[in-house]
């Protein structure tokens, strides 16, 4: 049973490796005291092992990366035009490393956590219980107007459970609802693989069921249609392409009447009908016609077209971290908080050598690696197949939006990722 996973964490030797779980466990629920606790781990087990940095070549991307963004700022904060200088804080270009190069040397840092098969399932369960938090406080914020914030230790644990108004969806004890979604789209691998696994005792078969029916259901809640996308995709990818057999069908049966209802054909009697069918937030608001004229009416297809202008005006040094925004209500008084693709997002702030360096390597380590779960397990559905698959997952999450930047997210992106180096053919 899952008590079991418990069971090893406080039966371990090692110092570090309990401080290390425990900070798994929290990393949902309380990033902030988790960050903490997975850094002084890192730092224990750096000091235990002194391994050499230099000695893996996966780093080497990610060093000269680095060394092409601290430039990056070096020349962003002499070199300014005049309005661009009265809006944009240099600071921030500064304050933006810290997104980046922390997380490489966390990467090469988190290899001795996830060396072996043992780790990472341990890592994944750890992370699945840790993840039960987010669905009591969604559903207790979805079906029973139960909201927060909740804060605890003086503030240092925030729950935020925001009122759900128009068209909001459950986002729990997270900020926003695709953050939610996004984490959900991490847990779903990992809870449908506990699902699955063979179980002896009924009690664990009921628990596993459990988790995995409150990961599909807090998805479908968040109304997120990147959720809903990845989580889709998720599943062929843990389960294999046979899953479209039964899959497709099931899509095409719901997505009848969906487009129904958004009007597809012009037959008021037949909208109507399965307008009665179809809850409203769909033909409304998420999927109506106006929200797909959105796309180009400063939605994603203008913002991602706005920054390839940025990247080409300045391709190698960027403008800056955090500059999108700026840089968007200069040229068209509208504010956006991103360029809701992270790889457009890191060539816009530190350019476009940065940005290669940094996504080539992570693309070829999940490419290696799958060859390698490929090689290893070819019928069955392993604990290794779900950490490659919600390390891709979130991957694929920042190419529509970018989640990244919540600590959570970054942090456990790069301890999968840091998983798959060892799993590389």
């Amino acid at each position: 049973m899952y008590l079991s996973k418990i069971k090893y964490f406080l039966e371990s030797k090692s110092f570090e490796n309990k401080i290390f779980y425990l900070g798994i466990f929290l990393l949902p629920s309380a990033p902030a005291i988790s960050s903490f606790l997975i850094l002084f781990s890192l730092i224990l087990n750096n000091k235990k092992y002194k391994d050499s940095y230099f000695k893996d070549y996966w780093n080497i991307p990610f060093f000269f990366a680095s060394i092409f963004m601290f430039i990056s700022c070096i020349v962003n904060t002499f070199n300014q035009n005049s309005l661009y200088n009265e809006i944009y804080d240099i600071n921030l270009t500064w304050i933006g490393l810290f997104n980046w190069i922390p997380y490489f040397w966390c990467f090469w840092a988190f290899k001795n956590y996830t060396q072996s098969p043992l780790q990472r399932k341990n890592i994944l369960i750890l992370l699945l219980i840790g993840t039960i938090p987010l669905f009591l406080t969604g559903f207790l914020q979805y079906f029973f107007k139960i909201h927060g914030p909740f804060s605890f230790i003086f503030g240092l644990v925030t729950w935020y459970s925001r009122p759900i108004e128009n068209y909001d969806g459950l986002s729990g004890l997270f900020n926003n609802a695709n953050y939610a979604g996004t984490w959900l789209n991490i847990i779903l691998p990992v809870s449908l693989t506990f699902a699955v696994e063979k179980k002896k005792n009924q009690l664990y078969k009921y628990f596993a069921g459990t988790i995995f029916i409150s990961v599909v259901l807090s998805t479908l809640l968040t109304y997120s249609r990147n959720a809903w996308f990845c989580f889709i995709f998720g599943l062929i990818l843990i389960t294999g392409i046979n899953t479209l057999r039964w899959l497709l069908p099931l899509l095409i049966t719901i997505s009848i009447p969906v487009f129904g209802s958004l009007g597809i054909i012009s037959n008021q009697s037949i909208i109507n009908f399965f307008r009665n069918i179809v809850p409203q937030f769909i033909w409304d608001y998420k999927f109506s016609l106006i929200g797909f004229e959105s796309l180009s009416q400063s939605g994603r297809v203008e913002i991602w077209l706005a920054a390839f202008q940025y990247i080409t005006e300045r391709p190698i040094w960027g403008w800056g971290g955090a500059s999108f925004p700026v840089l968007f209500e200069i040229k068209t008084n509208l504010w956006k908080g991103h360029t809701h693709n992270l790889p457009l997002e890191l060539a816009v702030s530190y350019g476009i050598v940065s940005t290669l360096l940094i996504f080539c390597a992570i693309i070829w380590i999940l490419i290696k690696s799958k060859k390698s779960i490929i090689q290893i397990e070819t019928k069955i559905i392993s604990y290794d197949n779900a950490w490659w698959t919600a390390c891709f997952l979130i991957f694929l999450n920042q190419m529509f939006d970018v989640q990244y930047f919540d600590i959570r997210i970054g942090l456990i992106f790069w301890i999968l990722l840091s998983g798959l180096r060892n799993l590389r053919s």
